[in-house]
């Protein structure tokens, strides 16, 4: 039997492309796969119309992530006097599950605290959690993200448009109150009034008795 080159060259090049289209497939599904990560992100953010310093845990990503832990955490970026109740939060405790778009935050300290003590303060926070692999089971994940409060340091910010409203609101409310106390006294006064013209009248009435009486 004669060896037929052009029939082993087409199964060779069949093979190779059956290949490519299998490794084509594969990449794809790992693209895919790797673009429906969870994403876990933790940073400090600034309430100035509040004046605290909040932490916050935030799935940036598009699964869920499970079991995400904060370990090490460096307690002296937390006011003393709200450390016990900081202490129960998910910073000790960690979060279960955390879907996309979701986060998790908590007061740290106010901002003169943070303004005193946190201002040349740099924290490596470790982060560690769990996403689901490519076979469905869950990977042990982790991160590092630069805590710190300098950057938020000296700057000017304009009041938040929910600041305003409610500084407004609070100012109605102050009015409302002012104007609710005047129409008190408005009644008081219109009550004594008639008090003191019914008095005048029994008097005018008596008078006009006694005269008649004459």
């Amino acid at each position: 039997m004669s060896f037929d080159p052009t029939l082993s060259m087409s199964d060779v090049i069949t093979s190779f492309m059956a290949l490519a289209s299998v490794a084509a497939v594969l990449t794809t599904l790992y693209v895919f796969h790797k673009q429906q990560e969870p994403r876990i992100v933790v940073f400090l953010e600034s309430d100035t119309d509040n004046g605290a310093v909040e932490l916050v845990v935030r799935n940036d990503g598009k699964s869920a992530a499970r079991n995400i832990r904060l370990p090490l955490f460096d307690w002296e970026m937390a006011q003393l006097n709200d450390l016990s109740t900081i202490k129960g939060s998910f910073i000790t405790r960690g979060i279960p599950m955390l879907a996309p778009g979701c986060e998790r935050r908590t007061i740290l300290c106010t901002t003169g605290y943070a303004g005193k003590k946190l201002q040349d303060k740099e924290v490596i926070q470790h982060v560690d959690y769990e996403r689901r692999s490519l076979l469905n089971g869950w990977t042990d994940c982790w991160d590092d993200f630069t805590l710190d409060y300098y950057s938020f340091a000296h700057s000017v910010y304009f009041e938040s448009d929910v600041h305003q409203s409610r500084v407004a609101v609070q100012n109605i409310s102050k009015e409302s109150k002012r104007l609710a106390d005047s129409l008190d006294s408005i009644a008081q006064c219109v009550y004594e009034i008639g008090e003191l013209t019914r008095r005048i009248n029994e008097r005018l009435d008596t008078l006009s008795e006694l005269h008649a009486s004459d």
